[in-house]
């Protein structure tokens, strides 16, 4: 069996990926309500797997760049499938909320290293095209996973939970048996490299060795060493970028989360229609993808043009919380959810245009810590506002992409002056 170098092959097996993470979404409300937990742990249960998902981001990040991004991405997978048993056995709080942060140690893993794998397969002048393909798979396929969720959990949550497990196993064996790792050259350097043996001169790699290597990488790659080993990646203009992505994230995750719950809470809609909504927005995002975004990167500044981006999504939240019919609701959080799908492959693409094979896995660590700290800060707020009142969240979800929509204009007049400074330097 021929294992081949390919950007797009992993594309595809990462739709794979995209239905499996995707199917528990549209049933967890019906989930939590049939264990009878509390409203607020919707937000709760999201928000731990976000949480993991900022600390353990750099090592899987970091880890990539030594051993390879195929077997951290097959490690990922693998590790998402269990989680996601450990979900569907769970019974009460304690139960769940374990199952979550077990989770989220995983499921971070395939997305940071497959962006990492694009960055060392990609030339820079093309990664903004291939960063609008993958958010555009992205979407289609995260609703076709939605979709099939609630098709699934109508007739037994047990049987949902027992596919989307298969198709994460089946999506970790795919990049194992086919995409051929680019960077197996540096194992060995890992293996010898004094900086992870506790033995000076042992060439020792007993299963023993091996934990402690692990562990060492761990403590020698967490969210504070890998901001304190990145000080050359964080610049100013690099900081105050990922306050903004962390920004929108919380009010994409916000939004999204209480949208989910507020179906079925104040609609009662079934699994089914959750899943059939959030194919129709699948879909939207596949054409905004594949025709707006394509269009704002070939002929607009993609700093500048994330700004009306935050706006416009600010904005869109606020004609929603107009709206009193189902029906109008609905349209108007799809036209939302159109501006919503637009920013993302921006933020990819502005993190990864000056990476190379060097650090992609540290600085795609770094973004992803920073939408998870996002997510976790937003699905809490969309959990607990929630009980204060059911639209709370999304009153909030619209004040933060405006504060994103000011973050991000800091950021461009901090790049313009630097490209100002640069010039002039070179004169």
């Amino acid at each position: 069996m021929r294992k081949r170098v390919s950007a797009k092959l992993l594309l595809a097996f990462m739709c794979v990926f995209y239905v499996g993470a995707n199917m528990a979404h549209p049933f967890t409300p019906t989930l939590f309500k049939n264990l009878n937990l509390p409203d607020y742990m919707f937000g709760v249960a999201l928000a731990c797997m976000s949480v993991m998902g900022f600390l353990i981001g750099p090592f899987w990040g970091k880890s990539s760049d030594v051993i390879g991004r195929v077997k951290i991405m097959f490690i990922g997978c693998i590790g998402y499938s269990v989680g996601q048993f450990l979900f569907s056995i769970a019974y009460n709080i304690p139960t769940v909320v374990i199952a979550r942060l077990f989770s989220g140690i995983f499921c971070n893993a395939t997305i940071i290293c497959s962006m990492a794998y694009m960055v060392d397969n990609i030339e820079v002048k093309s990664r903004s095209r291939f960063m609008s393909y993958m958010a555009a798979l992205s979407a289609v396929f995260s609703a076709t996973g939605y979709l099939l969720g609630g098709i699934l959990a109508d007739i037994s949550i047990r049987l949902a939970f027992n596919v989307q497990c298969i198709i994460l196993l089946t999506a970790g064996m795919l990049m194992w048996l086919f995409i051929q790792d680019n960077r197996h050259e540096d194992v060995n350097a890992f293996v010898k490299n004094d900086i992870y043996k506790y033995e000076r001169g042992s060439d020792k790699n007993s299963l023993k060795d091996s934990i402690k290597k692990v562990l060492l990488m761990l403590k020698d790659n967490n969210p504070l060493s890998a901001i304190k080993s990145s000080k050359s990646i964080l610049t100013s203009v690099m900081i105050v970028f990922l306050i903004s992505v962390c920004l929108a994230n919380f009010a994409t995750i916000c939004f999204d989360n209480a949208f989910n719950y507020y179906l079925k809470a104040e609609f009662n809609f079934p699994s089914t229609y959750n899943g059939i909504i959030k194919a129709v927005v699948g879909i939207i995002g596949l054409i905004a993808n594949f025709t707006i975004n394509i269009w704002l990167s070939r002929h607009t500044e993609i700093r500048k043009t994330i700004i009306f981006v935050f706006i416009l999504a600010s904005i869109a939240i606020l004609i929603i919380m107009q709206q009193t019919q189902i029906r109008t609701f609905i349209i108007a959080s799809l036209v939302f959810y159109l501006v919503n799908a637009i920013y993302l492959p921006m933020q990819q693409t502005l993190v990864t245009i000056n990476a190379d094979a060097d650090n992609a896995g540290m600085i795609s660590g770094m973004f992803n810590s920073m939408r998870s700290i996002g997510q976790f800060t937003g699905s809490l707020m969309a959990g607990f506002a929630y009980g204060f009142g059911s639209r709370l969240p999304f009153i909030f979800a619209g004040i933060v992409f405006f504060m994103a929509a000011v973050t991000a204009l800091i950021n461009y007049i901090q790049n313009q002056r630097q490209k100002q400074v640069q010039l002039e330097l070179s004169r």
